[in-house]
């Protein structure tokens, strides 16, 4: 066996990829598609809510569970992706940056209030199992398709972003909510 003495791929280019914005926020009207769609105490309308109200990525999403709440009202979690906190006004006075959202808190309540809780997480398969990654995004995905909207996740976590900034917030008042920072 003998190796090759030339690089093969010497004058071979690579065309440029399309430039991407990623995945688009959710639009206050497709939020509400969502929602209409999907009624508290589904499934996917929990889901749907944490992921927005927290700003969470899908990785981290599977895991947030009650312990995470602390006595202040505060939830407080290490984020997967980057290692960094996050720290999410769950049942504390909202600051004053983010009253304009506080509706969207109040969703979110009512969704934990009317699902089986008593698990680790939040979003606990029906068995009590944490729920897999890959799961929760093809949840998301595909209730969103069954409220004509196209979009995933990770556009929610967006929509916070937006939400927040549009109501005020600097950026490291979101980056300390979402941990964008990194």
């Amino acid at each position: 066996m003998s190796l090759v003495k030339t690089d093969p791929t010497i004058g071979i280019t690579v065309p440029d990829r399309p430039k991407s914005d990623g995945h688009p926020p959710w639009p206050h009207d497709e939020i509400e598609a969502f929602r209409k769609r999907w009624k508290i105490g589904t499934t996917k309308r929990l889901a749907f809510e944490l992921l927005f109200w927290t700003g969470a990525r899908i990785s981290d999403g599977v895991l947030i569970g009650p312990g995470m709440v602390d006595r202040e009202g505060v939830l407080a979690f290490r984020q997967v992706k980057t290692g960094g906190m996050a720290f999410v006004p769950w049942t504390c006075a909202l600051p004053a940056y983010s009253a304009s959202i506080a509706e969207d808190r109040e969703h979110l309540h009512r969704a934990l209030s009317a699902s089986a809780g008593g698990h680790m997480t939040f979003l606990a398969t029906a068995q009590g199992r944490t729920r897999s990654e890959k799961a929760l995004g093809t949840m998301i995905r595909e209730g969103a398709r069954d409220a004509g909207v196209q979009k995933s996740a990770h556009g929610l976590r967006k929509a916070l972003a937006v939400a927040l900034a549009d109501a005020g917030a600097t950026t490291n008042q979101i980056g300390a909510w979402t941990d964008t920072t990194r």
